[in-house]
């Protein structure tokens, strides 16, 4: 069974919401608030809407005080704004890194692959960026944000074997 797909309009929506109350909301004033996640249709129940909560907080766009039915969901305020391009390519930042790391890619492989996704499914105009993006995130992994990725310590590993050759 594939995952669905999850829209990126609705997860902005669900970001707009959440940033409407600075202090941080719950799960109610989310739901409630105007041009909030219900705006997307009867279709987002609110299991669903935790499910985008938790998406949401997992890729690092929100952050979560309390537990249960106290919790409060507020906006990453020292990380500023969320990137609109990291949101609206983040399965194919994922995608394009987990490969890279699984298939233990040297840097030059690693490059070719990278430009090919670029060509493949990014915008002309945002290739570069999408370049960078990835090779600065290859930069930045270690065994403290592996799992932000689903990569295994073995296979975090035996890449990094590859690459520090």
């Amino acid at each position: 069974m594939s995952k669905k797909k999850i829209s990126q309009n609705e997860l902005d929506t669900i970001l707009h919401a959440v940033a409407r109350f600075p202090e941080g909301a719950m799960l109610e004033q989310i739901r409630n608030a105007p041009n909030a996640p219900n705006s997307l249709g009867p279709s987002l129940s609110r299991r669903t809407l935790q499910r985008r909560l938790t998406v949401l907080i997992n890729n690092h766009f929100l952050h979560v005080e309390g537990q249960t039915s106290c919790r409060r969901y507020q906006t990453r305020k020292t990380l500023g704004e969320p990137d609109p391009f990291r949101m609206r390519y983040r399965d194919l930042i994922l995608d394009t890194l987990t490969s890279i790391v699984r298939g233990c890619m040297d840097e030059k492989t690693a490059a070719a692959i990278i430009i090919e996704r670029a060509c493949e499914s990014v915008k002309p105009e945002e290739q570069s960026r999408f370049i960078e993006v990835i090779e600065s995130e290859m930069r930045g992994l270690h065994e403290g944000n592996i799992a932000r990725y689903r990569l295994r310590p073995v296979e975090y590993e035996s890449w990094r074997k590859i690459t520090s050759t």
